[in-house]
C-alpha cells in the first residue's frame, strides 16, 4: 500500500449528532486511521456538554463554534472552519469537506491559499445544483435572485477543488451536468460496519429481543432513521393503522428521534399513534446507538423517505439480512433493483406500503429471498473496509500528483 498522506475530515455535523452521514463520517475517519492515514475531524460544536476536543473511536475530534445554532449553524461555522483549517496548516495534505453546500467554500480557500489537496463530497443529491432547497421555487422574485446569484458565484469558486466525489452514479453525473470536469468525479458509495450489521440466527434473534424488550413472538417491522420531516414516517404509520387491523401478530419499531433539529416530527408521530389506538402496535426507541442490535432482531424493514441522497440506514438493514421495502427515489435507485434485493413503492403513499408490508408477511418465502439476496448486496458493495480503502488511494494519489 502507498504511503499514507494526512486527512483532515471536514464535517458540519458529527456524532453524537444522529444521522447516517455522521455514522459513515465517524466509521470512514476510524477505518482510515487503521489502515495507517492519520486522520483528526473538524466539526461544529452541536450541543453545549459537547466537549471542544475528544477522541471519537480513536480520531482526534475537534469542535467548532457556533454552538446549537440550528439549521443557519453551518452558515456560521464557516469563517471558524477557515481560521481552523489556517492555523492547522502543518496538520494535514488533503482536506475532505462531507457536504460541500456551505463549507466547500472555507475549504477550498484554505488549500488554495496553502497549497493543499482539496475533495468536496456531496451527502445528497442537489447540492451543487441547488435542487437540495425544496423551496427555493417557491421564493419571491428577489429572494429566488439571490439564492440564484449566491449558488452561482459559490460553484463558480468551488469548482476549483481538486476532485468531487459522489456517492450514486446520480450524484456523480450532477457534479459533470453542472459544468465538474469528468476526470475530477469519483464515485465512493458509504459505507457499513459488516461486522456489526449481518444476519442473526433464530436464537440471537430472540436473545436480542429479550434484551431489548421487544415481543418475543410478534413479527418485527423496523424503520430506522432521525424522525424528522421528509424521511416519511408518517406515511408508515398511516400504513400501518391498516396493517395492525389485520395482522395482530405484527409490530412496528421505529428506531431514532428528532435530535432537537427544527424538522423534527417526533412529538407528531407520537401523538398519531397515541390518538389512533396504536400504543400496543408501535414502539419508538428513541435515540439508541445499537441500532444493529434493533436490525438484527427483526423481520422487515421499510424505509418511506421520500428522498434520499444515499441510505445508510437501508445498506445497514440489508447487511442484516432484512427484506425491505423502501421508495424509489434519489440514491436508493443505485442501491435496491426492484423484486431482486428489495422492494420499490412510490414516495408518499401509504396504500403502496400497506399491500406491500402485507404481501411480504404473507409469504415467508418471498421475504427469505429478499434478505438473502439483500445482504449479499451490501456485503459486496458497501463493506467499510473497501470504501476506506477506495478513499485512501484517492487521496494518495491525489496528494502525490498535485
Amino acid at each position: 500500500m502507498k504511503n499514507a498522506v494526512r486527512l483532515c475530515i471536514l464535517a458540519e455535523t458529527f456524532p453524537p449528532v444522529p444521522g447516517g452521514a455522521e455514522v459513515h463520517a465517524r466509521m470512514l475517519a476510524s477505518g482510515l486511521n487503521s489502515i495507517g492515514m492519520e486522520t483528526f475531524v473538524l466539526t461544529r460544536r452541536c450541543y453545549p456538554d459537547s466537549p471542544k476536543t475528544e477522541s471519537v473511536d480513536g480520531t482526534p475530534t475537534f469542535r467548532l463554534p457556533p454552538v446549537a445554532s440550528g439549521r443557519w449553524g453551518k452558515f456560521l461555522m464557516a469563517p471558524f472552519a477557515f481560521f481552523e483549517l489556517m492555523c492547522r496548516r502543518q496538520d494535514y495534505d488533503v482536506v475532505y469537506v462531507c457536504a460541500l453546500r456551505v463549507l466547500g467554500v472555507p475549504a477550498v480557500a484554505a488549500c488554495r491559499l496553502l497549497g493543499k489537496v482539496c475533495v468536496l463530497r456531496a451527502e445528497t443529491n442537489g447540492e451543487l445544483s441547488g435542487d437540495y432547497a425544496a423551496a427555493y421555487g417557491r421564493l419571491p422574485l428577489l429572494e429566488r435572485a439571490v439564492f440564484k446569484g449566491w449558488l452561482g458565484l459559490r460553484n463558480l469558486f468551488i469548482k476549483r477543488s481538486n476532485a468531487f466525489v459522489g456517492i450514486t452514479e446520480l450524484a456523480a453525473s450532477e457534479f459533470k451536468e453542472c459544468g465538474i470536469s469528468p476526470e475530477k468525479v469519483f464515485i465512493i458509495p458509504n459505507g457499513i460496519d459488516t461486522s456489526r450489521f449481518y444476519p442473526a440466527e433464530r436464537e440471537e434473534r430472540l436473545y436480542l429481543r429479550q434484551n431489548l424488550g421487544l415481543p418475543p413472538d410478534k413479527t418485527i417491522v423496523v424503520n430506522t432513521c432521525r424522525l424528522v420531516k421528509g424521511k416519511g414516517v408518517e406515511y408508515l404509520l398511516s400504513a400501518w393503522e391498516r396493517v395492525a387491523a389485520e395482522r395482530d401478530d405484527a409490530h412496528l419499531v421505529i428506531v431514532g428521534s428528532g435530535g432537537g433539529e427544527p424538522a423534527s416530527c417526533e412529538d407528531e408521530l407520537k401523538e398519531f399513534v397515541r390518538e389512533h389506538g396504536l400504543s400496543a402496535y408501535v414502539t419508538f426507541t428513541g435515540w439508541t446507538d445499537d441500532v444493529a442490535g434493533y436490525l438484527r432482531a427483526s423481520d422487515l424493514f421499510v424505509f418511506p423517505t421520500e428522498y434520499e441522497g444515499f441510505g445508510l440506514s437501508l445498506a445497514e438493514a440489508m447487511a442484516c439480512g432484512l427484506p425491505v421495502i423502501t421508495s424509489g427515489v434519489g440514491g436508493i435507485l443505485s442501491i435496491v433493483t426492484d423484486g431482486m434485493d428489495g422492494i420499490l413503492v412510490e414516495p408518499k403513499d401509504p396504500a403502496a406500503l400497506f399491500n406491500e408490508i402485507m404481501r411480504v408477511l404473507g409469504n415467508p418465502e418471498l421475504a427469505r429471498h429478499l434478505g438473502g439476496m439483500a445482504a449479499r448486496t451490501a456485503l459486496e458493495r458497501y463493506s467499510m473496509k473497501s470504501v476506506a480503502a477506495q478513499h485512501f488511494e484517492l487521496f494518495t494519489d491525489l496528494y502525490e500528483s498535485r
